[in-house]
């Protein structure tokens, strides 16, 4: 009987499970992407994208980093990140965008081996502060997103979880990329979803909220059900993670960030 029980496990084989690294330290990224600087230490395993920015982040300086338009404290004994955006002095119909997301990702296992890809996110909406509605629109949020790769079918599909709609419809879901085909040959596609989605609400401002979600059954709904999307999730794998906001116009908008984990087994 307990050679039968070995081979018995030995075929079923391996159960496999991948996750993102805790947080250790950041490195900001240039606003064209193409450098890493001003590290929080060397070892810093997490960075922060800096998207429509008019003016680059300066280096952190104990743990801190700073200009008129955006402000990032990295709490290391906590290890929680607040992020502020400030669209004092943003064009009008100008997104700006701070995210955090780890250095450097291996892809996981592909999708159909997976029966839990579970979100694990700890928020709290510091302020929001709306200056003025000088710009036609004047808006923003916070949300996760996750990028899943095709290697054999060459596309991608960025699937946003919003977890704040200030001046947004917080009931919108939908697809704000739909094959859109790159020069390199790769396809996209884009969803934007809420938490509603999985039955919880957004948090009030000034509280702490923790979720805990299991995205597998909409993911793969998602991929199965789209047109000109590759249907076999056996192709799909999960590439990388990001979170933090984004805002149009005279606003601004803290939110802190801790124990946020994407785990797949």
């Amino acid at each position: 009987m307990a050679r039968l029980l070995f081979i018995f496990f030995f075929l079923a084989g391996p159960v496999y499970s991948w996750t993102t690294p805790v947080p250790r330290g950041y490195w900001i990224v240039s606003k064209d992407a193409s450098i890493l600087y001003g590290a929080t230490d060397f070892h810093g395993n997490y960075k922060i994208a800096q998207w429509s920015i008019p003016e680059e982040l300066p280096a952190f300086r104990d743990n801190i980093t700073e200009n008129d338009h955006m402000r990032v404290v990295w709490d290391r004994k906590s290890r929680t990140t607040r992020v502020t955006l400030r669209g004092n002095d943003l064009p009008c119909n100008d997104e700006l965008d701070g995210y955090i997301s780890p250095l450097s990702m291996v892809y996981s296992d592909s999708l159909s081996g997976y029966k839990r890809i579970r979100l694990s996110v700890s928020i709290r909406r510091e302020d929001v502060f709306v200056s003025s509605f000088g710009c036609d629109i004047t808006q923003g949020g916070d949300l996760v997103g996750i990028v899943f790769f095709n290697e054999k079918a060459r596309q991608k599909l960025f699937y946003q979880l919003r977890f704040s709609n200030i001046r947004m419809n917080p009931d919108a879901r939908y697809w704000w990329r739909n094959g859109m085909r790159h020069p390199d040959g790769w396809v996209s596609w884009g969803y934007r979803d809420q938490l509603s989605s999985y039955g919880e609400s957004v948090s009030g401002v000034g509280l702490w909220e923790t979720y805990d979600l299991n995205l597998n059954r909409r993911i793969k709904q998602l991929i199965k059900a789209r047109p000109g999307m590759d249907h076999d999730l056996g192709h799909w794998k999960i590439r990388n993670i990001y979170y933090g906001s984004h805002i149009w116009g005279d606003m601004e908008i803290s939110t802190s960030w801790k124990n946020v984990r994407l785990i797949a087994k």
